[in-house]
Order: structure tokens, then C-alpha cells, then sequence
């Protein structure tokens, strides 16, 4: 099977991480945080890439596994006394007259701002989101950072975009955990730029035809 961003998940659920090389393992890890912005970042492409070449000869392993027969349990052989309480004919419940309420289908709400392709502001937001309460590593830090840097030298965010002052918020305040974290850090968003971030990021959505 060939790994793509889209089966990774659900075809490396059955994997041991710990068995493979720890390049790996960490690649698995932050896993979520390169896969946002896999076709935005070419230098994320490429270690993704390498990362599933890596991978791929292990998914036998674990289809194996997956597939290896069960043992079937062993029917216990009933008793005479068994027998003859199977043999009873059980009185058929009288049915309840009445007519049942259908349910109506429910609707998909739809989001107010639909695109047919998350811009790049939101993908930034929804993942310094995804840093709230967590513990993060350097390295998912410095990335996202690099993200922001790399679209501001390439025209991708300018000063006049939508959200430039939230990514501008949001670039300064992983410099700053950056320099205070040591390895790792419990990441906490300030809850004034949480809940305005939160309102954007629940504000768009896939039109339902690309979803």
C-alpha cells in the first residue's frame, strides 16, 4: 500500500512505532502538525515523503496480524433439561397500536464562510489552536513559525490579508514560547487571542461537494 496524507491514519493504526526508527517515531508523533501544510511547504513534503517510504514495508507486518485466524469457541453440547425449555412455545407479545413518529432528517449546518480550499491563515490558526492545553516540542513550535516566515517572504500572508494582525499575534507569541521552552513545554494560547482565533476558525468550512 502506498501512504498518502489522506490514509495515513487509519492505515497506520495497527503499526508498532516503538519497533521502528526513532526519526520515525517523532515523524509519527507530530504527525498532524506537518500534514496541514504537506502541499504548502516543500521542504514538509519532502521529509513526509521519505517518512512514508520509511513506513510502507511495516504495513505488512501489520495487515498480517490483521488478518490472522480466529479460533472459533467450542459449542458446548445442551442438556435434556436444556432441550425441553427450548421446546416451549413462548405467548407472542401483543402488539402496540399506534402510529410512530419519523424523524425528520437532519440538515448539515453549513458555516457561513464556505471555501472550497482552507486558506493558509486559517490553516495557521486552526493549528496554533491545536497547541492549546498540549504539550508541544520544540521542533512543532519552530515549524509552525517557519510556516509563518516562509509565507510572509513569499507574498503568501501580506500586511494587507484579512487575518494579518492575528497571524502577527500569533508569530510573536511563538517566538516568545520558543525562547522560554526547554525541550518541551505545556503550550497555553492567552485567552483573549483563543477565543477570537476560535470564532475564525469556526467561521469557515469545505463547501460540502469538496468535503
Amino acid at each position: 500500500m502506498k501512504l498518502t496524507i489522506k490514509n495515513y491514519k487509519k492505515a497506520t493504526k495497527n503499526i508498532d512505532f516503538k519497533k521502528l526508527p526513532e526519526a520515525a517515531q517523532e515523524a509519527h508523533k507530530e504527525f498532524d502538525s506537518f500534514a496541514d501544510f504537506y502541499n504548502e511547504d516543500k521542504d514538509i513534503k519532502e521529509m513526509l515523503d521519505n517518512h512514508f517510504k520509511i513506513v510502507e514495508p511495516y504495513l505488512k507486518d501489520s495487515e498480517k496480524k490483521s488478518h490472522a485466524p480466529k479460533k472459533t469457541p467450542v459449542k458446548k453440547k445442551t442438556t435434556s433439561s436444556q432441550k425441553s425449555t427450548k421446546n416451549v412455545t413462548k405467548k407472542p407479545a401483543p402488539k402496540r397500536t399506534g402510529t410512530k413518529k419519523t424523524a425528520a432528517p437532519k440538515k448539515a449546518q453549513r458555516k457561513p464562510i464556505e471555501v472550497d480550499l482552507m486558506p493558509l491563515e486559517i490553516k495557521i490558526i486552526r493549528r496554533y489552536l491545536n497547541f492549546h492545553n498540549k504539550k508541544v516540542t520544540e521542533r512543532q513550535v519552530s515549524l509552525l513559525y517557519k510556516v509563518i516566515q516562509k509565507a510572509a517572504t513569499e507574498k503568501t500572508i501580506r500586511k494587507t490579508s484579512k487575518y494579518a494582525s492575528e497571524i502577527k499575534s500569533i508569530s510573536n507569541d511563538l517566538i516568545k514560547t520558543y525562547k522560554e521552552m526547554n525541550g518541551t513545554c505545556k503550550f497555553e494560547v492567552p485567552d483573549s487571542l483563543y477565543t477570537k482565533l476560535k470564532k475564525i476558525v469556526d467561521d469557515y468550512g469545505v463547501t460540502p461537494a469538496v468535503a
